[in-house]
Order: structure tokens, then C-alpha cells, then sequence
């Protein structure tokens, strides 16, 4: 009786040792999988033919997989993300330029503005003189568009001016902190020989000059287009003149606005 007990507890220890056994043996390529998956998935990170499709985001992905199957969807899916993106990228680029070419049309590219601050001379008309009509109130901008062909555009609108009155505005050398802003701004400057007032040289074309009439509430805006761009760091100011005139010599300088080219 002991001897049949004993050999059947052998038979059962033997069976259980070969089933432990056959588990170890299943789990060792297991692990291994593991590991092979793990450098199959980052192989694509140091092959250069895997990183040109994906930009090596793919095989990153595959590494950080639990095996060889997994990592190559990592890559799948990262080469599907990186034509997503050079997708998105050129549909930006497309809106761009659809943007510039409606900043070329009509309106052309606006290159400056006006700050928005007017100076109000206070003696347009010289001591004892008559007050100026414009009020420190005064609002408004100038804006400056190039057009295509080497043109420009130049734009002002303004508000709180005297009712219906005329007046005159011209693009200036110099900024408004300096007295009549040096002058106008003439494309073919005057000889030093020569007048600033000079017909062929102080005219609406070579020159920049706005003309305008101020509406029952003091409102006006008003554009001039010139077949010139200004000379850098040349151009600075427009000023609005008492009178428009159709000679070279502006009315008295009531008001200005900085517009620094």
C-alpha cells in the first residue's frame, strides 16, 4: 500500500515538473519576441530609407511597441501623420499666397501707417496771426499702398476738421517735430541751384498732394496715385495745408501726422 502511494506521488511530481518545465520553455520566446520587437521598432529611427518616409517618427513609435507587429503599425501610423502634416503645410502656404495675391490687386500691399498722433501748429499764420482752424481734436490716418508697376497710393481720412472747408495735404521730408516737416517730398528732387516751388518740380506728379473738401461734420478722406515708390528714411509726414492751391506753394501747415517710410 505505502509503495503504491509513493509511486503515485512520484508519477504526480513528475508530471507537475514537466508541465513547469514547459511553461518556462513557452515564456523564454516570449520575452525574446519582446526584445527582438523592441530593436525591430527602433531600427527604423537609424535606417535611412524608414526615416525618409516618416521622418523617423514611425520607428520611434514601433520602438515603444510590445512587439514586431505593433512597431511596424507605429511606423504606419507615423508615416501617415507626416503626409498629414506636408498636407496641412501646403494648404497654409496655398492661403498665403491666395493672400498675396489679393494684397497685389486693386489695393495694393499697404508698406506704412501713420501713427495716428496729429501735432497742431500753433502759429500756422506767424505771430499775431490768425488762430489755426484746426482744433487739437483733429483724428484720422494716412496710409501708403504699393501698386503694381512701382506706384504708390497714398490715402488719408480724417475727422473733426471746421465744416466744409477746403483744404490741402502733402507728403513731407521730415517728421512733424521739426517745424514744416522740411518741405515737401519731391521724387526728382530740386538743383541746389534751383526753387522748391519750381513747376517742374513742385507739380502733382513728382510731388505727393491730396486735396480735399471737409464734409457738414468736419469729415473727409481723400487718395493721390504716384508712379514712384519714396526713397527710404526720406519720406516722413503728411501735412494738411490751409488751402489747396494749383501752384507749387502750399497754403500755411495747420496739421500733421508722422508716417515714416
Amino acid at each position: 500500500m505505502k509503495k503504491a502511494l509513493g509511486a503515485q506521488i512520484r508519477l504526480a511530481l513528475t508530471a507537475c515538473l514537466g508541465a513547469i518545465a514547459a511553461c518556462s520553455a513557452d515564456a523564454v520566446p516570449a520575452a525574446n519576441g519582446v526584445e527582438d520587437a523592441g530593436a525591430e521598432g527602433d531600427e527604423p529611427v537609424e535606417d535611412d530609407t524608414a526615416s525618409t518616409g516618416t521622418n523617423g517618427h514611425g520607428g520611434a513609435d514601433g520602438g515603444m511597441a510590445t512587439g514586431g507587429t505593433a512597431g511596424s503599425g507605429g511606423a504606419g501610423a507615423g508615416g501617415s501623420a507626416g503626409a498629414a502634416g506636408t498636407a496641412e503645410m501646403d494648404a497654409k502656404g496655398d492661403a498665403v499666397r491666395a493672400d498675396d495675391a489679393h494684397d497685389g490687386g486693386e489695393d495694393g500691399t499697404k508698406i506704412i501707417e501713420s501713427t495716428g498722433v496729429w501735432f497742431v501748429f500753433p502759429e500756422p499764420y506767424g505771430d499775431g496771426g490768425a488762430a489755426n482752424p484746426i482744433a487739437p481734436s483733429i483724428m484720422g490716418f494716412a496710409d501708403a499702398f504699393e501698386l503694381s508697376g512701382v506706384r504708390m497710393k497714398l490715402t488719408l481720412k480724417v475727422k473733426g476738421l471746421p465744416a466744409n472747408r477746403v483744404f490741402e495735404s502733402r507728403l513731407h521730408k521730415l517728421q512733424c517735430e521739426s517745424d514744416d516737416a522740411g518741405g515737401d517730398y519731391q521724387n526728382r528732387p530740386y538743383p541746389r541751384d534751383g526753387s522748391a516751388t519750381d513747376p517742374a518740380f513742385s507739380n502733382s506728379t513728382n510731388e505727393a498732394w491730396l486735396g480735399f473738401t471737409t464734409d457738414a461734420d468736419g469729415t473727409a478722406s481723400a487718395e493721390t496715385i504716384v508712379n514712384w515708390l519714396p526713397r527710404p528714411d526720406q519720406a516722413n509726414a503728411v501735412i494738411i495745408h490751409d488751402v489747396m492751391t494749383d501752384s507749387g506753394a502750399p497754403g500755411a501747415p495747420l496739421a500733421c501726422t508722422n508716417l515714416p517710410f
